[in-house]
């Protein structure tokens, strides 16, 4: 069974952090500065999540009671940060959804602070908003993308990165805001609170092992032959976003350990996810019927996805019985799901709305072969030929 994503946990790494108990607030800020000079960045700053990050940012600022413009197709942790600061989200749709969002021009047409999302790392025009736009870059997608030579993460006055288990850097968890704004800078780290215990540190080790067992092929294809399951946009409710209790956890010294692991192997990281989104393009380039990622020089895409036009859940159905996990990254307009849905009409939203109900991510990481890519491509176009 190939799973959707897993986090690149070589042996070495996974030793390093049976220190962990050695290491303290001194390896976080470590990792804090060697992730500034890594996005090139100034500052950053570190948290228990990205989401809490954004929620932290609006707080460390001051901003309450505005309205923040975001793209109406983005994870729905985003919208949620906004309101938990006591804010608005707006929503808008691109006027060419081939983008899945709405350049920062656009967004800041309908706010003075704007949240640009790199979907899928395709980077955007961020940055150009107006003199008087605050542009939060939501590059959390991104890392290793760029425009015109601009990487993700250099693009807005501060710009936000995850580091969750499915993410092309992965301390299997936690999040960072960076920022060349002294001012920023200094707001963030007088609100930041380092509150874990050592038994969060225990807790998140295990965690780490256990997840490097987890993905090892026999086990995970164990696991996922008991039950089959998928998010649907029904689980998703303010109510249940606990931002607040993770945001307690503070980021940890084992994810520090972890992170500055991560930076080490990004060069390698990174150019062999090039190398297999490259032999996804050559096996799917030419499918009737579906849309693959555009390929644009400057852009190294951090996830693949597919594009169908037709029933996903029948697709991806008959991919699981081959032995074939996917994902779906976003699965809703996010001004359609259940706790916005009252206050928003949703023909304004169709073109996002169209993307959710279509996207597929194929199994992406570290790990599979060529070999690997042509069997999943050629079960793939063998299902999708059925299906149509």
């Amino acid at each position: 069974m190939y799973p959707i994503a897993r986090p690149h946990l070589p042996v070495k790494r996974l030793v390093s952090l049976l220190q962990f108990w050695l290491y303290k607030k001194k390896t976080i800020k470590t990792f804090e500065g060697a992730a500034a000079s890594f996005f090139k960045r100034k500052y950053a700053v570190s948290y228990s999540s990205g989401r809490v990050a954004l929620q932290q940012l609006f707080e460390a600022l001051g901003i309450t009671g505005k309205n923040i413009a975001v793209p109406s197709y983005t994870c729905i942790v985003v919208p949620y940060a906004i309101e938990l600061a006591g804010n608005t989200p707006v929503f808008v749709e691109p006027q060419d959804i081939h983008r899945f969002v709405p350049t920062t021009a656009e967004l800041a047409q309908h706010a003075d602070v704007v949240v640009q999302t790199h979907m899928f790392g395709r980077v955007l025009d961020a940055g150009v908003g107006g003199a008087n736009t605050l542009v939060i870059e939501d590059a959390c997608l991104a890392v290793g993308s760029s425009i015109g030579g601009k990487p993700a993460g250099t693009l807005g006055d501060v710009s936000l990165f995850s580091f969750n288990k499915s993410k092309q850097l992965s301390c299997v968890g936690g999040g960072i805001l960076v920022t060349d704004d002294e001012a920023i800078y200094h707001a963030l780290i007088q609100s930041q609170r380092y509150t874990s215990h050592w038994w969060d540190e225990v807790m998140h080790v295990a965690k780490v092992f256990l997840l490097a067992l987890y993905y090892k092929k026999p086990v995970y294809s164990f696991f996922k032959a008991i039950r089959f399951s998928s998010a649907t946009a029904t689980d998703f409710s303010l109510a249940s976003c606990t931002l607040d209790t993770e945001y307690q956890k503070g980021f940890l010294a084992s994810q520090a350990i972890l992170g500055l692991g991560q930076l080490k192997d990004a060069s390698t990281i990174l150019t062999k996810r090039r190398i297999i989104a490259d032999w996804y393009d050559t096996e799917l380039r030419g499918v009737s019927g579906i849309r693959i990622p555009d390929i644009h020089p400057d852009t190294e895409l951090s996830h693949y996805w597919v594009v169908l036009k037709k029933d996903r859940q029948d697709v991806r159905k008959k991919l699981y019985a081959q032995g074939i996990n996917t994902g779906i990254a976003n699965e809703y307009s996010c001004p359609t799901t259940p706790h916005y849905a009252p206050q928003h009409d949703a023909a304004l939203f169709t073109g996002t709305t169209d993307i959710g109900d279509s996207i597929i991510n194929l199994p992406y990481y570290i790990g599979l072969t060529k070999k690997d890519v042509v069997r999943i491509c050629t079960i793939f176009k063998q299902v999708y030929g059925e299906s149509r």
